[in-house]
Protein backbone atom coordinates (compact mmCIF):
# COMPACT_ATOMS: atom_id res chain seq x y z
CA UNK A 1 0.00 0.00 0.00
CA UNK A 2 1.35 3.36 -1.04
CA UNK A 3 1.34 5.79 1.69
CA UNK A 4 1.93 9.40 0.77
CA UNK A 5 2.13 12.06 4.11
CA UNK A 6 1.49 16.03 2.64
CA UNK A 7 3.66 18.48 5.40
CA UNK A 8 4.85 21.80 4.73
CA UNK A 9 8.32 21.20 6.19
CA UNK A 10 9.81 18.02 7.50
CA UNK A 11 11.19 19.59 11.00
CA UNK A 12 10.38 22.48 11.86
CA UNK A 13 7.44 23.05 13.98
CA UNK A 14 5.18 20.87 16.33
CA UNK A 15 2.90 19.46 12.96
CA UNK A 16 6.05 18.27 10.86
CA UNK A 17 8.06 16.65 13.97
CA UNK A 18 4.89 14.23 14.44
CA UNK A 19 4.08 13.81 10.81
CA UNK A 20 8.32 12.88 9.86
CA UNK A 21 7.88 10.36 13.31
CA UNK A 22 4.99 8.58 11.89
CA UNK A 23 6.24 7.94 8.12
CA UNK A 24 10.07 7.11 9.42
CA UNK A 25 8.01 4.69 12.12
CA UNK A 26 5.95 2.72 9.06
CA UNK A 27 9.45 3.27 6.71
CA UNK A 28 10.75 1.32 9.81
CA UNK A 29 8.09 -1.33 9.76
CA UNK A 30 8.07 -1.81 5.87
CA UNK A 31 5.20 0.29 4.92
CA UNK A 32 5.46 1.75 1.49
CA UNK A 33 5.47 5.77 2.84
CA UNK A 34 6.48 8.62 0.82
CA UNK A 35 6.73 12.18 2.29
CA UNK A 36 5.50 15.09 0.45
CA UNK A 37 7.01 18.70 1.48
CA UNK A 38 7.97 22.20 0.55
CA UNK A 39 10.50 22.95 2.60
CA UNK A 40 13.54 20.21 3.61
CA UNK A 41 15.66 20.82 6.52
CA UNK A 42 15.98 17.02 7.87
CA UNK A 43 17.42 14.33 6.79
CA UNK A 44 14.03 12.68 5.85
CA UNK A 45 14.05 9.31 3.98
CA UNK A 46 11.34 8.90 1.00
CA UNK A 47 10.95 12.89 0.56
CA UNK A 48 9.69 14.13 -2.24
CA UNK A 49 10.54 17.81 -2.26
CA UNK A 50 8.34 20.24 -4.67
CA UNK A 51 10.05 22.24 -7.02
CA UNK A 52 11.90 25.65 -6.54
CA UNK A 53 9.20 27.07 -8.54
CA UNK A 54 6.48 25.90 -6.27
CA UNK A 55 8.68 26.86 -2.91
CA UNK A 56 9.26 30.37 -4.43
CA UNK A 57 5.28 30.84 -5.48
CA UNK A 58 4.51 29.88 -1.60
CA UNK A 59 6.80 32.24 -0.43
CA UNK A 60 5.45 35.08 -1.68
CA UNK A 61 1.84 34.27 -1.31
CA UNK A 62 2.62 34.13 2.21
CA UNK A 63 3.59 37.59 2.51
CA UNK A 64 0.50 38.36 0.65
CA UNK A 65 -1.16 36.56 3.24
CA UNK A 66 0.55 38.62 6.02
CA UNK A 67 -0.51 41.92 4.16
CA UNK A 68 -4.00 40.52 3.76
CA UNK A 69 -3.60 39.70 7.55
CA UNK A 70 -1.42 42.34 8.75
CA UNK A 71 -4.57 44.38 10.83
CA UNK A 72 -6.47 41.38 11.74
CA UNK A 73 -3.28 39.80 13.44
CA UNK A 74 -2.42 42.57 15.94
CA UNK A 75 -5.26 41.64 18.03
CA UNK A 76 -4.97 37.58 17.80
CA UNK A 77 -2.64 35.27 19.84
CA UNK A 78 -2.42 32.47 16.86
CA UNK A 79 -1.69 33.10 13.36
CA UNK A 80 -4.46 32.76 10.24
CA UNK A 81 -3.90 31.02 6.81
CA UNK A 82 -6.44 31.68 3.63
CA UNK A 83 -5.46 29.04 1.36
CA UNK A 84 -7.05 30.75 -1.05
CA UNK A 85 -4.71 31.18 -4.28
CA UNK A 86 -4.51 28.49 -6.71
CA UNK A 87 -2.11 25.18 -6.42
CA UNK A 88 -1.26 21.95 -8.26
CA UNK A 89 -0.71 20.03 -4.94
CA UNK A 90 -3.87 17.60 -6.00
CA UNK A 91 -2.39 17.43 -9.14
CA UNK A 92 1.23 16.65 -7.83
CA UNK A 93 -0.04 14.22 -5.49
CA UNK A 94 -1.99 12.17 -8.12
CA UNK A 95 0.82 12.11 -10.00
CA UNK A 96 2.34 10.23 -7.43
CA UNK A 97 -0.61 7.41 -7.92
CA UNK A 98 -1.30 7.09 -4.04
CA UNK A 99 -2.94 4.38 -2.06
CA UNK A 100 -4.02 6.73 0.74
CA UNK A 101 -2.84 10.04 1.77
CA UNK A 102 -2.50 11.60 4.41
CA UNK A 103 -2.52 15.92 5.14
CA UNK A 104 -0.62 16.79 8.14
CA UNK A 105 0.32 20.88 8.47
CA UNK A 106 -0.90 22.19 4.40
CA UNK A 107 -0.70 25.57 4.97
CA UNK A 108 1.76 28.30 3.86
CA UNK A 109 0.44 29.01 0.97
CA UNK A 110 0.82 25.28 -0.26
CA UNK A 111 -2.38 24.08 -0.72
CA UNK A 112 -5.73 26.02 -1.69
CA UNK A 113 -9.17 24.68 -0.19
CA UNK A 114 -10.95 23.90 -3.72
CA UNK A 115 -7.82 21.45 -4.57
CA UNK A 116 -7.95 19.31 -1.59
CA UNK A 117 -11.27 17.34 -3.03
CA UNK A 118 -9.52 16.96 -6.15
CA UNK A 119 -6.93 14.31 -4.86
CA UNK A 120 -8.31 10.52 -6.24
CA UNK A 121 -7.01 8.26 -3.28
CA UNK A 122 -8.71 8.19 0.07
CA UNK A 123 -8.00 11.18 2.06
CA UNK A 124 -6.56 11.20 5.77
CA UNK A 125 -6.39 14.27 7.71
CA UNK A 126 -4.68 14.97 11.17
CA UNK A 127 -6.19 17.75 12.93
CA UNK A 128 -2.17 19.68 14.23
CA UNK A 129 -4.57 22.52 15.06
CA UNK A 130 -8.08 24.18 14.73
CA UNK A 131 -7.81 25.47 11.07
CA UNK A 132 -9.42 22.76 9.29
CA UNK A 133 -12.62 23.28 10.89
CA UNK A 134 -12.46 26.83 11.69
CA UNK A 135 -12.03 29.75 9.28
CA UNK A 136 -8.67 31.33 9.38
CA UNK A 137 -7.79 30.30 12.89
CA UNK A 138 -5.34 27.84 13.48
CA UNK A 139 -6.38 28.30 17.31
CA UNK A 140 -9.42 29.80 17.66
CA UNK A 141 -10.26 32.34 20.89
CA UNK A 142 -11.40 30.32 23.71
CA UNK A 143 -14.27 32.22 24.12
CA UNK A 144 -15.18 32.42 20.20
CA UNK A 145 -17.17 29.38 19.29
CA UNK A 146 -18.19 30.91 15.76
CA UNK A 147 -17.01 27.31 14.29
CA UNK A 148 -19.85 25.70 15.59
CA UNK A 149 -22.30 28.40 14.54
CA UNK A 150 -21.08 28.86 10.59
CA UNK A 151 -19.09 32.17 11.85
CA UNK A 152 -22.97 34.09 11.14
CA UNK A 153 -21.80 36.37 14.37
CA UNK A 154 -19.22 39.55 13.19
CA UNK A 155 -15.55 38.94 13.81
CA UNK A 156 -14.47 40.36 16.79
CA UNK A 157 -11.32 42.25 15.12
CA UNK A 158 -13.58 43.40 12.46
CA UNK A 159 -11.46 41.09 10.07
CA UNK A 160 -13.52 40.08 6.99
CA UNK A 161 -11.18 37.04 5.75
CA UNK A 162 -12.82 34.76 8.28
CA UNK A 163 -16.72 34.10 7.34
CA UNK A 164 -15.58 34.48 3.55
CA UNK A 165 -13.04 31.39 4.10
CA UNK A 166 -15.36 29.19 5.97
CA UNK A 167 -18.01 30.08 3.09
CA UNK A 168 -15.42 28.45 0.50
CA UNK A 169 -14.22 25.84 2.59
CA UNK A 170 -18.45 24.56 3.11
CA UNK A 171 -18.76 24.94 -0.76
CA UNK A 172 -15.64 23.05 -1.56
CA UNK A 173 -15.79 20.89 0.89
CA UNK A 174 -19.45 19.60 0.81
CA UNK A 175 -19.29 16.01 -0.14
CA UNK A 176 -15.95 15.36 0.70
CA UNK A 177 -15.34 13.00 3.43
CA UNK A 178 -11.60 12.59 4.72
CA UNK A 179 -11.25 10.07 7.82
CA UNK A 180 -10.00 12.72 10.29
CA UNK A 181 -7.57 12.15 13.02
CA UNK A 182 -7.39 13.83 16.25
CA UNK A 183 -4.31 13.66 18.57
CA UNK A 184 -6.48 14.66 21.50
CA UNK A 185 -9.85 14.10 22.74
CA UNK A 186 -10.02 17.67 23.06
CA UNK A 187 -9.17 18.37 19.39
CA UNK A 188 -11.77 15.25 18.19
CA UNK A 189 -14.88 17.13 20.19
CA UNK A 190 -13.99 20.58 19.05
CA UNK A 191 -13.85 19.11 15.48
CA UNK A 192 -16.96 16.78 16.34
CA UNK A 193 -19.05 20.10 16.98
CA UNK A 194 -17.88 22.01 14.25
CA UNK A 195 -19.92 23.09 11.52
CA UNK A 196 -17.83 21.65 8.81
CA UNK A 197 -16.57 18.43 10.51
CA UNK A 198 -19.63 17.38 12.37
CA UNK A 199 -20.71 14.63 9.76
CA UNK A 200 -17.42 13.24 9.29
CA UNK A 201 -15.69 10.07 10.96
CA UNK A 202 -13.29 11.21 13.23
CA UNK A 203 -10.56 8.80 15.18
CA UNK A 204 -8.42 9.60 18.32
CA UNK A 205 -4.56 8.94 17.67
CA UNK A 206 -2.26 10.01 19.77
CA UNK A 207 0.80 11.35 18.72
CA UNK A 208 3.28 9.14 19.56
CA UNK A 209 7.68 9.72 20.63
CA UNK A 210 10.36 7.09 19.84
CA UNK A 211 10.81 6.15 23.19
CA UNK A 212 14.22 4.48 22.23
CA UNK A 213 15.40 8.10 21.71
CA UNK A 214 13.25 9.67 24.52
CA UNK A 215 14.72 7.83 27.65
CA UNK A 216 15.66 8.78 30.74
CA UNK A 217 19.85 9.08 30.60
CA UNK A 218 22.20 10.89 32.88
CA UNK A 219 21.52 14.25 33.98
CA UNK A 220 24.84 15.08 35.18
CA UNK A 221 26.67 13.66 32.01
CA UNK A 222 23.99 16.28 29.88
CA UNK A 223 24.63 18.95 32.04
CA UNK A 224 28.60 18.62 31.22
CA UNK A 225 27.49 18.65 27.05
CA UNK A 226 25.48 21.56 27.81
CA UNK A 227 28.13 23.51 29.73
CA UNK A 228 25.11 23.72 32.13
CA UNK A 229 25.96 23.98 35.97
CA UNK A 230 25.77 20.95 37.76
CA UNK A 231 24.13 22.27 40.98
CA UNK A 232 21.06 24.46 39.70
CA UNK A 233 17.82 23.85 38.93
CA UNK A 234 17.06 24.12 36.21
CA UNK A 235 13.59 24.43 33.87
CA UNK A 236 13.63 23.76 30.36
CA UNK A 237 11.45 26.04 28.45
CA UNK A 238 11.22 25.38 24.22
CA UNK A 239 9.00 26.38 21.56
CA UNK A 240 9.82 26.76 17.64
CA UNK A 241 8.73 30.49 17.84
CA UNK A 242 9.31 31.66 21.65
CA UNK A 243 8.27 34.94 20.86
CA UNK A 244 5.35 34.05 19.55
CA UNK A 245 2.25 35.65 22.13
CA UNK A 246 0.36 32.36 22.13
CA UNK A 247 3.42 30.66 23.66
CA UNK A 248 2.53 32.74 27.32
CA UNK A 249 5.75 34.77 27.90
CA UNK A 250 4.92 37.21 29.74
CA UNK A 251 3.09 34.96 32.60
CA UNK A 252 6.27 32.54 32.35
CA UNK A 253 7.79 35.80 33.05
CA UNK A 254 5.82 36.63 35.68
CA UNK A 255 5.85 32.62 37.07
CA UNK A 256 9.67 32.31 37.19
CA UNK A 257 9.85 35.10 38.93
CA UNK A 258 7.36 34.19 41.41
CA UNK A 259 9.16 30.69 41.91
CA UNK A 260 12.74 32.54 42.31
CA UNK A 261 12.14 34.45 45.45
CA UNK A 262 11.09 30.54 47.10
CA UNK A 263 13.99 28.92 46.39
CA UNK A 264 17.77 29.92 48.01
CA UNK A 265 19.67 27.72 45.50
CA UNK A 266 19.82 29.15 41.84
CA UNK A 267 16.93 29.21 39.35
CA UNK A 268 18.21 28.56 35.55
CA UNK A 269 16.28 28.36 32.49
CA UNK A 270 17.40 26.37 29.64
CA UNK A 271 15.11 27.91 26.51
CA UNK A 272 15.02 25.84 23.52
CA UNK A 273 13.78 27.38 20.06
CA UNK A 274 14.24 29.13 16.56
CA UNK A 275 13.70 32.50 17.78
CA UNK A 276 16.78 35.26 17.67
CA UNK A 277 14.78 37.78 20.12
CA UNK A 278 14.27 35.86 22.79
CA UNK A 279 12.23 37.96 26.00
CA UNK A 280 13.89 38.46 29.29
CA UNK A 281 12.15 36.08 31.32
CA UNK A 282 13.44 37.26 34.85
CA UNK A 283 15.89 34.22 35.45
CA UNK A 284 19.28 33.58 34.49
CA UNK A 285 18.35 31.98 31.33
CA UNK A 286 20.96 29.75 28.85
CA UNK A 287 19.53 30.01 24.80
CA UNK A 288 20.23 26.96 22.98
CA UNK A 289 19.00 27.91 19.55
CA UNK A 290 17.24 25.42 17.55
CA UNK A 291 17.99 21.84 18.18
CA UNK A 292 17.12 20.16 14.98
CA UNK A 293 18.02 16.46 15.99
CA UNK A 294 15.82 14.51 18.66
CA UNK A 295 19.47 13.43 20.33
CA UNK A 296 19.98 17.36 21.18
CA UNK A 297 17.22 17.72 22.45
CA UNK A 298 17.09 14.35 24.83
CA UNK A 299 20.03 15.62 25.86
CA UNK A 300 18.29 19.18 26.46
CA UNK A 301 15.20 16.94 28.56
CA UNK A 302 17.98 14.99 30.67
CA UNK A 303 19.55 18.27 32.22
CA UNK A 304 16.65 19.50 33.37
CA UNK A 305 14.38 19.24 36.57
CA UNK A 306 10.85 20.14 35.16
CA UNK A 307 10.26 21.22 31.91
CA UNK A 308 7.38 23.64 31.55
CA UNK A 309 5.17 25.17 28.80
CA UNK A 310 2.59 28.55 28.91
CA UNK A 311 0.90 27.93 26.06
CA UNK A 312 -2.76 29.64 25.74
CA UNK A 313 -3.96 26.86 22.96
CA UNK A 314 -2.44 23.85 22.74
CA UNK A 315 -3.50 20.62 21.22
CA UNK A 316 -0.76 17.77 22.33
CA UNK A 317 2.60 19.83 21.98
CA UNK A 318 5.34 17.46 21.43
CA UNK A 319 7.68 19.32 24.49
CA UNK A 320 5.52 17.54 27.15
CA UNK A 321 5.75 14.34 25.07
CA UNK A 322 9.23 14.00 24.57
CA UNK A 323 9.61 15.20 28.74
CA UNK A 324 8.18 12.75 30.11
CA UNK A 325 9.67 10.03 27.98
CA UNK A 326 13.21 11.02 29.43
CA UNK A 327 11.42 10.83 32.62
CA UNK A 328 11.37 14.65 33.13
CA UNK A 329 8.07 15.65 34.58
CA UNK A 330 6.19 19.03 33.41
CA UNK A 331 4.11 22.05 34.20
CA UNK A 332 1.62 23.52 32.20
CA UNK A 333 -1.83 25.64 31.92
CA UNK A 334 -4.68 23.15 32.14
CA UNK A 335 -6.01 24.53 28.81
CA UNK A 336 -6.57 22.42 25.19
CA UNK A 337 -5.34 19.03 25.03
CA UNK A 338 -2.37 19.40 27.74
CA UNK A 339 -4.71 17.59 30.25
CA UNK A 340 -4.54 14.58 28.45
CA UNK A 341 -0.98 14.21 28.68
CA UNK A 342 0.01 14.19 31.87
CA UNK A 343 -1.70 13.00 35.38
CA UNK A 344 -1.95 16.13 37.69
CA UNK A 345 0.15 15.62 40.99
CA UNK A 346 1.56 12.06 39.64
CA UNK A 347 3.25 12.55 36.22
CA UNK A 348 3.34 16.47 36.41
CA UNK A 349 1.62 19.51 37.22
CA UNK A 350 -1.17 21.56 36.12
CA UNK A 351 -1.99 24.99 36.71
CA UNK A 352 -5.23 27.17 35.89
CA UNK A 353 -5.42 29.05 32.64
CA UNK A 354 -3.67 31.49 32.56
CA UNK A 355 -2.63 32.43 35.82
CA UNK A 356 1.15 33.26 36.97
CA UNK A 357 1.11 32.21 40.49
CA UNK A 358 -0.70 28.89 39.72
CA UNK A 359 2.03 28.00 37.42
CA UNK A 360 4.61 29.24 39.75
CA UNK A 361 3.16 26.69 42.32
CA UNK A 362 3.01 24.00 39.55
CA UNK A 363 6.87 24.13 39.12
CA UNK A 364 7.87 24.38 42.87
CA UNK A 365 5.55 20.99 43.13
CA UNK A 366 7.54 19.29 41.12
CA UNK A 367 11.48 20.57 42.28
CA UNK A 368 10.12 20.44 45.81
CA UNK A 369 8.85 16.51 45.70
CA UNK A 370 10.06 14.93 48.07
CA UNK A 371 10.76 11.27 46.16
CA UNK A 372 12.19 12.89 42.59
CA UNK A 373 12.46 9.21 41.40
CA UNK A 374 9.21 8.07 41.87
CA UNK A 375 7.95 11.41 39.66
CA UNK A 376 10.45 10.82 37.06
CA UNK A 377 9.53 6.88 36.86
CA UNK A 378 6.00 8.27 36.41
CA UNK A 379 6.25 10.44 33.93
CA UNK A 380 8.32 7.61 31.81
CA UNK A 381 5.44 5.28 32.75
CA UNK A 382 2.76 7.66 31.17
CA UNK A 383 4.85 7.85 28.18
CA UNK A 384 5.13 4.30 27.37
CA UNK A 385 1.62 3.91 28.12
CA UNK A 386 0.00 6.45 25.92
CA UNK A 387 2.81 7.99 23.59
CA UNK A 388 4.74 4.86 22.06
CA UNK A 389 5.63 6.13 17.88
CA UNK A 390 4.96 1.97 17.51
CA UNK A 391 0.97 1.88 18.99
CA UNK A 392 0.70 5.32 17.00
CA UNK A 393 1.87 3.93 13.56
CA UNK A 394 -0.10 0.35 14.02
CA UNK A 395 -3.27 2.44 14.84
CA UNK A 396 -2.40 4.97 11.71
CA UNK A 397 -1.53 1.55 9.56
CA UNK A 398 -5.24 -0.11 10.78
CA UNK A 399 -7.13 3.10 9.35
CA UNK A 400 -5.46 3.11 6.54
CA UNK A 401 -6.20 -0.80 5.89
CA UNK A 402 -9.47 -0.19 6.10
CA UNK A 403 -9.65 2.96 4.37
CA UNK A 404 -8.36 1.32 1.25
CA UNK A 405 -11.03 -1.97 1.61
CA UNK A 406 -14.02 0.28 1.31
CA UNK A 407 -12.25 2.16 -1.60
CA UNK A 408 -11.12 1.25 -4.89
CA UNK A 409 -7.65 1.83 -5.90
CA UNK A 410 -7.60 5.13 -7.52
CA UNK A 411 -3.91 4.01 -9.53
CA UNK A 412 -4.43 0.70 -10.99
CA UNK A 413 -1.62 -0.71 -9.14
CA UNK A 414 -2.05 -3.68 -7.20
CA UNK A 415 -2.63 -2.56 -3.46
CA UNK A 416 0.11 -4.14 -0.80
CA UNK A 417 -1.38 -5.49 2.41
CA UNK A 418 -0.95 -3.52 5.32
CA UNK A 419 1.66 -5.12 7.31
Amino acid sequence: MRIIHVCYHDIRGGAALAARRLHLELLRTGHESRFMLVEQSGDTEQAIRLPALFRCRCRIEQRLEALAFRHANRNRLTPQSLNLFPTSIAARINRENPDVVNLHWINGASSAIWDLPRIHAPVVWTLHDTWPYCATEHYHDNNDLRFVTGYREPAPNGSFWQPLVWKCKRKNWNGWTPEIVAPSNWIAGEAQSSELMHRLPITPIANGVDLAVFRPSDRLKARQTLRLPPNARIILFGAYNAADRNKGGPELTAALRRLSRRFSEPLLLLAVGSNTKMPDFGIPTVFTGRLDTEQQMATAYAAADATVLASKYDNLPNILVESLACGIPAAAFATGGIPEIMEDRVSGALAEPFQPESLADALAWILEHPHPEQLAAAARHRAESCFDIRDCARRYSGLYAGLRQRFPSPSGHPIRPAI
